[in-house]
């Protein structure tokens, strides 16, 4: 890919099949990120090969479109990759952030920020109802 080519573009939901052998079960966080993506758009694209349409990163975006009754998604296609590397990504994709750790005082306040500002918590990817 060159500097030249967009980093996204929009593709057809049609066009794009989750990978079926992902181990990361989805399902609990698909309206949270539903309710996200109605809130603020997409901020992340999803992670696809233009070669057979399989997405890489993003199974959650791409539930959460569906529900949403969308009909388009924004793509990076990462082109040339073999089935081992495009599934060593997707692994990476989920697993990497899960490594960080939050500053519970500093959630705290940043959620109490949004909630004052009227931003439904579950938009910002909260389980919290409330910031207590």
């Amino acid at each position: 890919m060159s500097n030249q080519e967009p980093a996204a573009v929009w593709v057809a939901v049609a066009d794009l099949k989750p990978w079926a052998q992902n181990p990361r079960d989805n399902a609990k966080a698909v309206a949270k990120v539903a309710a996200s993506i109605k809130r603020f758009g997409f901020a992340t694209p999803l992670i696809a090969r233009p070669e057979t349409g399989e997405v890489i990163g993003g199974h959650t975006r791409l539930a959460a479109a569906e529900k949403l009754g969308l009909t388009q998604v924004p793509v990076r296609w990462m082109p040339g990759l073999s089935d081992v590397e495009a599934h060593a990504l997707a692994l990476a994709d989920n697993r990497v952030g899960e490594e960080a750790d939050w500053d519970e005082s500093m959630l705290a306040d940043v959620l109490r920020q949004i909630d004052s500002a009227g931003i439904e918590l579950a938009a910002a990817g909260s389980s919290r109802t409330t910031c207590e």
